[in-house]
């Protein structure tokens, strides 16, 4: 009887979740985008968990409004001696395939005269494609992009 309860309750949260996506922008809803911290290759901070760093992929990393807050947290939280790590600004951005089979692994990103093209929204992105008839050959994802390497030196 209590399993039904949480469902319930899940479901009701999923519901708000679509009600203020309404209200909102449905793409905010899906994936965030700012700054994550990369720890290694693919591989971002999440938080802490018993004790160790969490590094899980962007999609469940934790964010950060800007690129100032992002080095604060590595500075007072992260600052162990050696530590090598990444800014990576994440926003939407146009991919296409590569060369090698695979799916996720084989996406570049779409470069307009050797720029990579960011968006605020999904829904921009969607728009630029279908401005320059590029519906066929990119998908719109959430791209990330180091910025800034830093190093905590001992």
């Amino acid at each position: 009887m209590q399993h039904k309860k949480r469902k319930k309750i899940y479901s009701e949260q999923l519901l708000q979740i679509h009600e203020d996506s309404k209200k909102i922008h449905p793409g905010k809803e899906i994936y965030a985008t700012g700054y994550v911290i990369e720890l290694k290759k693919d591989c971002y901070f999440a938080g802490f968990q018993d004790g160790k760093i969490l590094c899980r992929s962007f999609e469940y990393a934790r964010y950060f409004s800007n690129t100032h807050s992002a080095e604060q947290f590595v500075k007072e939280y992260l600052g162990y001696a050696g530590l090598r790590c990444n800014l990576c600004k994440v926003a939407w951005g146009l991919a296409v395939h590569g060369l090698e089979s695979g799916w996720k692994e084989n996406l570049k990103p779409y470069k307009n005269k050797g720029q990579i093209l960011y968006f605020s929204s999904y829904h921009d992105g969607v728009n630029y494609q279908k401005e320059n008839h590029l519906e066929q050959t990119t998908y719109v994802l959430p791209l990330v992009d180091r910025e800034k390497e830093l190093y905590i030196a001992a």
